[in-house]
């Protein structure tokens, strides 16, 4: 009896001891999963900050190291800043090859000039109209006065209201008649007609059953005319009245366009890379309408292929408006800063940067286009020190940060990329 309540004290013994140490071996296992967690978000947490700040502080770098030492004090750390740098190649180059890659590049552009659109803005012809009376509105102002006392002894009269009239072709005439009688004076409408033709037309009115012919002096002007260079152009009110004037149609197109534009010289000599101003170039300009003027290329309407760039003889086209006018330039750069000589081999952009002749180009070395990268790595001490001098360490956007930490023999690297440059 007794060895069998020894037994099974034992055995609920034992039972308590295992289920103790699972109890124990899980609260080591979470609290240890736990500080892996944390320390991996402190971690993640600091890379994200330097990545868009561009730059870690030693106050940033320090608080890291307490962070982890909170966790577990037996936390190593190690940071490393990966840097690409470039670095661009130089070489020394023949007269030949210096010559060839001068000359590929010093072509005249291709400019192009734009046509001229000219501005005049015109009413439409069929729009136009003289006629700013109708039947209607005479007879109500004529209303306003008394008519005549019908005369003893007359005979009927017809007359027109409006004997003379200035119209467009197309337009309808004033129609509208007095009627004057020995028993009573009224008015009265005639037959409608349509102004075709200039002179003296009859107007038909029916009094008493009588047709009479009524006189009406008509002006009839066309509702296009053509100026004397043959610019079709709509006979606005103001074209008509110059034309009574001076006999001359007005014509908007004359005023400006250009009969015929002549350059003040035949050829220009010029720095290369300078551009035509006023102080070097003109042109004479005659209008269509018989005026002049000079203009220049300041002026608005201007337009040129001249390429500043090129260095040699070219011939440029300049236009105004609707003409054209030619003329050869010749471009010349500086001589060598170091010889003398000459130096019209290259465009005026290659001179700036490289104002010296073949011979002495060909003694200096020279950018070749080409750039070498090359990955820098700093480690920790490294890092430690220049914290410890600047307060702070400035990343470029490109480089990389990259974290050595762990326990033990078991480290775990995480990097990220900087996108932005620090300040």
């Amino acid at each position: 009896m007794v060895h069998k309540l020894l037994e099974d004290l034992l055995d609920n013994f034992l039972f308590a001891v295992g289920v103790f140490c699972v109890l124990i071996f899980f609260i080591i296992y979470w609290e240890r999963s736990f500080q892996i967690r944390y320390a991996e978000v402190v971690i993640h947490d600091f890379l994200w900050k330097a990545s868009v700040s561009g730059k870690v502080t030693k106050d940033d770098y320090e608080s890291l190291h307490r962070n982890l030492y909170s966790i577990d004090p037996k936390y190593d750390l190690e940071m490393q800043w990966v840097q690409y740098l470039e670095h661009p190649e130089y070489k020394l180059f023949s007269e030949n090859e210096l010559k060839q890659y001068f000359q590929e590049r010093n072509i005249k552009k291709n400019i192009l000039l734009k046509e001229y659109d000219s501005p005049v803005l015109q009413a439409k012809p069929e729009e136009l109209t003289l006629q700013k009376e109708t039947n209607a509105s005479l007879l109500a102002a004529e209303k306003t006065e008394l008519l005549p006392l019908p005369m003893d002894g007359t005979e009927t009269v017809v007359t027109a209201v409006r004997p003379e009239q200035e119209v467009y072709e197309g337009e309808k005439l004033i129609t509208l008649c007095k009627v004057l009688s020995q028993n009573v004076n009224y008015y009265v409408e005639a037959k409608d007609v349509i102004a075709k033709n200039s002179g003296e037309i009859d107007l038909e009115v029916v009094v008493d059953g009588i047709v009479y012919k009524v006189p009406v002096q008509v002006i009839c002007h066309p509702r296009i005319v053509e100026c004397k260079n043959g610019h079709t152009v709509t006979n606005e009110k103001m074209i008509i009245e110059s034309q009574k004037q001076t006999g001359i149609i007005l014509c908007p197109y004359c005023r400006l366009l250009s009969g015929r534009i002549s350059c003040d010289i035949s050829e220009l000599s010029i720095k290369a890379g300078e551009k035509l101003t006023r102080d070097n170039i003109g042109i004479h300009v005659y209008y269509m309408d018989e005026s002049y003027a000079y203009i220049t290329p300041e002026s608005e309407g201007w337009q040129d292929n001249y390429d500043e760039e090129f260095c040699g003889r070219q011939l440029v086209t300049i236009r105004y408006r609707n003409a054209e006018t030619r003329l050869v330039i010749s471009s010349e750069n500086s001589n060598c800063i170091q010889c003398g000589n000459k130096c019209n081999d290259r465009c005026a952009e290659d001179y700036e940067n490289y104002p010296y002749c073949l011979k002495c180009l060909s003694r200096k070395y020279i950018f070749t286009g080409q750039v070498r990268t090359e990955e820098q790595i700093l480690y920790g001490n490294e890092l430690l020190s220049i914290l410890d001098t600047n307060r702070e360490l400035i990343f470029s956007r490109g480089d990389f940060i990259v974290l050595k930490y762990g326990l033990g023999r078991r480290k775990t690297i995480v990097q990220r990329k900087v996108s932005i440059d620090g300040t």
